[in-house]
């Protein structure tokens, strides 16, 4: 839960990027932009959070979601409840815990940066340890508070990687009671440190270049021929890990992995193509995208396309799905 404050500010950081999108080579090369940037992220953050329950909360990526809380309960999690932010109005969290191991878990919605998943052990010494399916985005960490970040984990194999990499010493013990308190008072601690050391111009221009890496696009107007299945090593690695993380996605029919040519470019690319029964999802292109880049070398492309009816049956003409959903 310490990470909310670091992700909260980082999150300021990236709007500040979006406002300055068409100029931002141009302002933000010099040391004195870069910490500008920094200084008007934080300062309008808030010193302390107060929590709200909101059980009956309707979440905006309510797949997504269940994809991250339903592996949690099978594994032995008991829900604690959904909780709104007072001041903090794009966020909503839900706690779960397994209190036999001191481990307790955060899945966080956030209007802009999608619904990402935290498993938490808090120490007596006052350390904690935080593994989360958010991506580094470059921002120094607290020792005290290390993060451990697998963008491309499902919760059960998040699991098995906080219980495995975890420090070994006498944990805080957790319990319904005492996670709300916790928690804000873990973001009051964090949001002090964050402020008083501020962003470096270096940490400024290391999240500016995670904007800057090719990530996953999404299609849904542009003309597209269909040229057939991209297969070899990468791609058979890509497509198992993606047939992995589909499962907890529910809405994921059928996955293709195609050659494409767009509208009149005579270039090929490569496109993930997607049937889904919620159509265009934001959240799980993110996912997506975690996923991709945690495989190939920077500055390699995977377009997303959700695909209607009629391309679908064009699709399968020159290409085999790769995941299909198993009926009941």
């Amino acid at each position: 839960m310490t990470y909310l404050a670091g992700a909260i500010a980082l999150v300021g950081l990236l709007l500040v990027f979006r406002r300055q999108v068409m100029t931002f080579f141009h302002h933000f090369s010099t040391r004195w932009a870069l910490t500008d940037a920094g200084r008007r992220a934080i300062e309008k953050q808030p010193d302390e959070i107060h929590l709200v329950r909101r059980d009956s909360h309707t979440w905006k990526n309510e797949q997504t979601l269940r994809g991250q809380v339903e592996p949690l309960l099978a594994l032995g999690f008991e829900n604690i409840g959904t909780f709104a932010i007072d001041n903090l109005t794009a966020v909503i969290v839900r706690f779960l815990l397994r209190e036999e191991e001191s481990l307790y878990a955060v899945v966080y919605e956030h209007e802009k940066a999608r619904v990402w998943l935290n498993l938490i052990s808090l120490y007596q010494d006052g350390n904690s340890v935080t593994f989360t399916t958010s991506r580094d985005r470059g921002l120094e960490k607290d020792s005290k508070h290390p993060i451990v970040y697998a963008p491309s984990a499902s919760p059960a194999e998040l699991y098995r990687v906080a219980l495995a990499k975890r420090p070994q010493k006498p944990f805080k013990e957790m319990s319904a009671e005492v996670i709300v308190p916790e928690f804000e008072k873990a973001y009051a601690e964090r949001m002090r440190w964050r402020k008083k050391r501020g962003f470096s111009p270096e940490e400024v221009a290391r999240v500016a270049k995670t904007r800057a890496v090719a990530v996953p696009e999404q299609f849904t107007s542009r003309k597209i021929q269909f040229l057939g299945d991209q297969d070899g090593p990468p791609e058979r690695a890509l497509k198992d890990s993606l047939a992995r993380l589909f499962p907890g996605h529910s809405q994921v029919l059928r996955a293709y992995l195609a050659r494409i040519k767009q509208g009149d470019s005579p270039a090929h690319e490569v496109a993930l193509c997607l049937v889904s029964s919620g159509g265009h999802d934001t959240a799980l292109v993110q996912t997506i995208s975690g996923l991709f880049r945690s495989l190939f070398k920077e500055g390699a492309r995977l377009d997303v396309i959700f695909l209607r009816e009629d391309q679908e049956v064009m699709l399968q003409k020159v290409c085999a799905p790769f995941f299909t959903r198993p009926t009941n």
